[in-house]
């Protein structure tokens, strides 16, 4: 008998189910389900039943599939921002995805934190409870910068909610090819091809709003504050290059020579772009002692170098 607490509160039952049995399959959930050998407060309930706190969920004696390995021996080396007991944001680093996927399983930011909480006793995944902490947004790998993860379920809920509803403000600061002396938005639609993972200009897109502000001319290169309405894949760096200011270190959707070119002068092996602040608005939520609240993260060493370099040389 497992009874429910604030922290898996919220969540389908079939969801909650596999997630506490992840070797099952949906099909098999599904028939846990139906045939009533899942109870919730001693009777069967449907698949989309909603936990509330005090339920008491009885389920069949079996072994909860709960992966450990990822992280468990991993050295948890995070720049720690912020920390309460429902959130912690996190400076990431370029070059660190943020989830496993084929090409790297292991060193990944989730197991990184994932490894941080275990070793302070504020996760242990063969607990009962099945709420794994998770990041509230992403970053691409090549970018750096700041990430909120949600520490409990119902924290996830109100992230999630507040930025679906703009309500988490996101600035990032990048370098561009030439000079935008004005500040200005682009408003351009953006559909994404999922094999390339690319993604382009197109009439037939999802609605992508970006605002960007300069900062400092240097050479023939812009310092940007950018400022992302929508959260779309991609979307500064297809915004800005499509707007003939592809960001500085971009293969995918800049020139390959001019990348190449500022590589060799300025030494700079990625794309400058770095999410440096964040700003919260948590009026009426369960987090509201962070309304207004604003977390920022100071440029990585190799971009800040980039822009001493380019002073130096400044024309």
């Amino acid at each position: 008998m497992t009874e429910i607490t604030t922290n898996e509160a919220g969540q389908r039952l079939d969801r909650y189910l596999r997630k506490r049995f992840g070797g099952l399959s949906l099909g098999e959930i599904y028939k846990l389900i139906r045939t009533g050998r899942v109870k919730v407060n001693g009777k069967k309930a449907k698949e989309d039943y909603r936990l509330q706190v005090g339920d008491e969920l009885l389920v069949p004696e079996m072994q909860a599939d709960r992966p450990q390995e990822a992280f468990i021996n991993l050295v948890a080396n995070l720049d720690i921002v912020y920390e309460d007991n429902n959130i912690l944001v996190v400076n990431k680093p370029a070059g660190l995805l943020v989830h496993p996927d084929k090409t790297e399983m292991k060193h990944t930011l989730i197991n990184q934190v994932l490894a941080y909480l275990y070793r302070k006793g504020e996760y242990d995944p063969k607990d009962q409870s099945t709420f794994t902490p998770a990041l509230c947004h992403r970053l691409d790998r090549n970018t750096s910068g700041l990430v909120i993860i949600a520490k409990t379920y119902p924290a996830l809920q109100e992230v999630t909610e507040l930025i679906r509803n703009k309500r988490v403000r996101k600035f990032y600061l990048c370098l561009v090819k030439g000079n935008l002396p004005k500040p200005g938005t682009i408003d351009l639609k953006l559909a994404k091809d999922a094999d390339k993972n690319q993604v382009r200009v197109a009439s037939s897109g999802q609605s992508a709003l970006t605002r960007y502000c300069p900062i400092v001319k240097l050479n023939d290169y812009t310092l940007l504050e950018v400022e992302i309405v929508t959260g779309r894949t991609h979307q500064i760096r297809v915004h800005l290059a499509a707007i003939g200011h592809p960001l500085v270190g971009d293969l995918k959707y800049g020139k390959r020579a001019d990348t190449e070119c500022f590589k060799r002068e300025y030494g700079l092996n990625r794309q400058f772009l770095h999410a440096y602040k964040l700003v919260l608005d948590t009026k009426g939520t369960s987090i509201e002692y962070l309304d207004g609240k604003s977390f920022e993260g100071p440029l990585p060493e190799e971009l800040n170098n980039t822009l001493i370099k380019l002073e130096k040389t400044k024309s």
